[in-house]
Formats: C-alpha cells, structure tokens, sequence
C-alpha cells in the first residue's frame, strides 16, 4: 500500500489513502445525496479501495477509489454505496443497494 500512495501523491492525487477520511467525506455533501435520492442519510462507512485486476495470472491493474456507504435513516433494509476517484473526488457512480 506504501508503493501506491507514493504513486498517487507523486501524480497529484488529491484524495488518496494518505488523506483523512474525513477530507473524502466532504467530496459529497450528504444534502447533495440528499437531493438525489430524497431521503436522509448517514454515513456509515468510508474506506478507500484497491481492487487487483489479473489477466492470465499477471498483474494486469488496479481499481483505486473511495467507498461510502450511507444508510437511509429509520429504514436498515437499505443503504447507498457512493464511488468516488481519487484524484479529484470525482464521482464515479451512485447505488441503491439492500441493507446488511
């Protein structure tokens, strides 16, 4: 994990595991979710990613990115993953999903 948080700060991530999560957390106002969903959330999780893609059996890339989960608040059957890119905070995608 060393080895990729140097390569992120070196190319100018804004966002990376080096960050406080609090710092990821404002990349998407809850009021801004709030609004596309139009129901109250709370954060429940955020932790950033990496994900090891093989191809053939050799390192074929990385998936590198920010996970915040959101329950909606008075109804545990259902939460909201929010995906965010770490360089800018870009928002990669949005998904309903059933609670744990």
């Amino acid at each position: 994990m060393f080895q990729i948080r140097e390569s992120l700060r070196e190319r100018g991530a804004e966002y990376g595991p080096d960050r406080e999560q609090a710092a990821a957390a404002r990349l998407v106002p809850n009021d801004v979710l709030e609004q596309l969903t139009g129901a109250k959330l709370e954060l429940a999780r955020l932790r950033f990613m990496r994900l090891r893609h093989d191809e053939l059996g050799e390192l074929y890339g990385y998936s590198l990115y920010w996970e915040a989960s959101y329950r909606v608040n008075g109804t545990p059957d259902v939460r909201y993953e929010v995906y965010l890119e770490p360089f800018s905070g870009g928002l990669i995608a949005i998904h309903r999903r059933p609670g744990e």
